[in-house]
């Protein structure tokens, strides 16, 4: 126990605060693990599929985050400009809580 204190101690309390917050912000009503995404998580996400859809590097991949629509689910909405190739548009529409890509378009 006093080893553990120790350690405690010497961590930042920024990271500790850091810990608890996530710690609590990811637990959902009946023991169970569940948080919205954030918009930056999103637009990585994003990212990584036109990424692997449009073969396209990812420093040339640029994503924003649009809302939450009506229906609940999130917009996000991004360029894919290639150095020498084609700019395309694309969206992807997430589920209501952010976790997973449910629609994925590219603009023509």
């Amino acid at each position: 126990m006093e080893r553990t204190r120790r350690h405690l101690a010497a961590a930042p309390r920024a990271v500790l605060a850091a810990l608890a917050f996530a710690s609590c912000a990811l637990m959902a009503p009946g023991g169970g693990v569940h948080a919205a995404e954030t918009p930056e998580i999103m637009m990585a996400m994003c990212k990584a599929r036109a990424h692997d859809e449009l073969k396209v590097r990812g420093p040339d991949i640029d994503t924003k985050y649009e809302g939450q629509r009506v229906d609940g689910t999130h917009a996000v909405n991004g360029t894919a400009a290639p150095e020498g190739g084609k700019q395309q548009t694309f969206q992807c529409s997430f589920n209501a809580d952010g976790s997973k890509i449910i629609r994925f378009v590219v603009n023509d």
